[in-house]
């Protein structure tokens, strides 16, 4: 099973993004 590490690493680091502006903007609203 040969796995693309490419587009691996881009989907993790767009969820990783999605999931950190999200949080803040509920940190933020919270302030």
């Amino acid at each position: 099973m040969k796995v693309n590490w490419k587009s691996v690493i881009n989907f993790v680091i767009t969820v990783l993004t999605a999931v950190l502006s999200s949080f803040c903007m509920q940190s933020c609203a919270n302030l």
